[in-house]
């Protein structure tokens, strides 16, 4: 038996003896912005868009990102690619028609971005609420932009007047890495926290004390003595009793 197995068999000894126990890990609670998505409101949620525009180079980079922000509640999410720029604006128009105080989150990746900055311009023109700007690994000067920037890379380039964090390292990709998940989710939280929820409204209260309803009075269950009492007239005498007449005689 070589070492190996010789510290194998005096680990399962120990176990069977007791000399020590495995203890269960501990379950790892899921990062803040996850737990803020489960108890954000679903009403305040279905009120955010969340646009992913992708680049021709990796058209699914953004793929699985929707998948996971729709399954955290955020079902507006869509995804879309550079070259269906006409079929993105169709869209978003609809989406104006339909709901004019709907919130935008606007995530552009690598060939996508241009494309995302562009229709988020667009979209703070037609006076709709543009919360964020979201570019992953921006390759070209971005367009101009009025509102919220927040740029993610790994290279350590920063963008002006945005908010430049750096991914240190990536196996995934920076558009599949669990951290650009929260950093886009942070953002969707934020869009969804202004949104104002209707309130049911509170039950009409009245100044005057409550007054308990008058209830009629019993009535009286006759008995077959009543015939007794002086205070009955004599129809309250019954009549299925006989009458006794007692007989005096003198001298008796």
């Amino acid at each position: 038996m070589g070492n190996w197995g010789r510290w194998t068999a005096w680990g399962l000894v120990c176990l069977a003896s007791g000399c020590f126990t495995l203890q269960p890990l501990e379950p790892v609670p899921p990062p803040s912005e996850i737990q803020a998505a489960q108890v954000m409101p679903q009403l305040a949620k279905n009120r955010v868009h969340a646009l992913l525009i992708s680049g021709l180079l990796d058209p699914l980079a953004l793929q699985a990102m929707r998948d996971e922000l729709i399954d955290l509640g955020f079902i507006k999410t869509t995804h879309g690619l550079v070259g269906t720029r006409s079929t993105l604006e169709r869209l978003l128009a609809g989406i104006r028609h339909k709901e004019p105080d709907a919130r935008f989150v606007v995530v552009g990746h690598s060939g996508g971005v241009a494309l995302a900055a562009e229709l988020a311009t667009q979209l703070q023109a037609q006076g709709a609420a543009v919360d964020a700007l979201v570019v992953l690994n921006p390759g070209k000067e971005v367009p101009p932009f009025s509102g919220r920037i927040v740029c993610l890379n790994t290279n350590g380039a920063t963008l002006y007047a945005a908010e430049n964090l750096k991914l240190e390292s990536s196996t995934h990709g920076l558009a599949r890495d669990p951290s650009t998940l929260l950093v886009v989710l942070r953002e969707l939280l934020a869009s969804a926290s202004q949104v104002r929820l209707p309130t049911a409204p509170a039950p009409a209260t009245s100044s005057e004390p409550a007054v308990a309803p008058e209830l009629p009075a019993p009535r009286p269950v006759p008995s077959e003595w009543d015939f007794l009492r002086p205070d009955l007239t004599p129809a309250a005498v019954p009549t299925d009793k006989p009458i006794l007449q007692a007989s005096y005689k003198p001298g008796h």
